[in-house]
């Protein structure tokens, strides 16, 4: 299924702001790194099993958050760029979605 690849996308997404957590090197970041991760995780699977349109909705919540990132420098320091490239990612992918599949 298409759904399925989406959300691998999404899980390797929320894994890189993971990443950028434990490259930060500050527990408090890492741990609000590992909450949004956690929470997006739990979505992936939920979606999956029951609501296949929450990827979409999962796509705009990493946006909001890459959002946050680029002008705000909320959480864990991540280059500009990514956040900014992540940002366009992530709401073209759930634009798509909504149009294509919800």
């Amino acid at each position: 299924k298409a759904m399925d690849f989406f959300a691998v996308v999404l899980a390797i997404a929320t894994g890189c702001y993971l990443g950028f957590g434990f490259a930060d090197g500050r527990r408090d970041k890492l741990i609000l790194e590992s909450v949004l991760a956690a929470a997006l995780g739990a979505l992936i699977l939920f979606s999956m099993w029951k609501v296949l349109w929450l990827i979409a909705v999962g796509f705009i919540v990493h946006a909001v958050w890459c959002l946050l990132h680029y002008p705000l420098s909320i959480g864990a320091r991540v280059p500009k760029k990514y956040a900014l490239l992540f940002l366009i990612f992530d709401t073209g992918i759930a634009t798509f979605l909504f149009i294509r599949f919800v």
